[in-house]
């Protein structure tokens, strides 16, 4: 489990177990963190503490992979729910505890769903996997709605654009990952979307915004670059799918 630790900090790791009670065996464990001061994981950082939990993780996913199909099907379902899994980490760990997250969801009969305020954690290319939840007030009350997108009505969507495309699901994830990086991603955390052409739109628009009077950060309008003309009806198609009012400039 050291090895799944050391790409968020370098130190040791000790499970510590009291006198055996076979019934409640893991319940009395403890963990030990040597960091230069070898103390319990209790009295550590939260930064710490919340790679120790997902170096735990990471080596569950290991230790099922490793497994031969027949193992893998005497193993309980397990369902992880996880709330925003970016605290605490770096940019460099995020990516790591996507990747963690990403292993753990393949296993089959395991499920993995999670909060999140970091565009590192949506991948667009299952957009199909992303709930986007919004407040919308309705007679004076405040209710949460859902939006999803389907896989379905984008392969439909794409036919009915181009007519000769036979588009699959993988087909489908493949074309999405070469567009969409966790800079784009952002768009899904803003209330409004500007798809533009490329990079110098993309630094340019909001200086000339503020200049006119409108931060386009303070009134939450993310400036999405498609990176050419070409893939602007991509991200389009991704974006008004999921109800987020946008712009495009050709």
């Amino acid at each position: 489990m050291k090895s799944n630790l050391c790409p968020f900090v370098e130190c040791d790791i000790e499970i510590r177990f009291l006198i055996p009670d076979l019934e409640n065996l893991f319940e009395n464990a403890e963990i030990f963190i040597d960091d230069g001061i070898r103390t319990s994981v209790k009295e550590k950082g939260h930064g710490l503490q919340r790679s120790v939990i997902f170096a735990i993780l990471r080596t569950y996913a290991e230790l099922i992979h490793s497994k031969s199909d027949d193992e893998r099907g005497k193993e309980k379902s397990i369902f992880f729910a996880i709330e925003e899994p970016e605290l605490y980490l770096h940019p460099l760990a995020q990516r790591v505890m996507m990747e963690v997250l990403r292993e753990i969801s393949e296993i089959p009969d395991h499920q993995v769903i999670y909060t999140t305020h970091s565009s590192t954690f949506v991948d667009i290319s299952h957009f199909n996997e992303i709930c986007l939840m919004r407040r919308e007030l309705k007679g004076g009350q405040w209710k949460s709605k859902v939006t999803q997108l389907s896989m379905d009505d984008m392969i439909r969507d794409l036919k009915v654009q181009h007519l000769h495309t036979n588009p699959t699901p993988e087909s489908m994830r493949e074309w999405y990952s070469h567009v969409c990086g966790s800079a784009r991603s952002e768009g899904f955390f803003a209330r409004k979307v500007v798809i533009v052409e490329g990079t110098t739109d993309e630094y340019a628009l909001p200086i000339y915004s503020k200049a006119l009077g409108y931060d386009t950060d303070r009134e939450g309008v993310s400036m999405i670059n498609s990176g050419g003309k070409g893939q602007i009806d991509r991200l389009y198609r991704l974006f008004n799918g999921f109800r987020i009012p946008l712009l495009h400039n050709f």
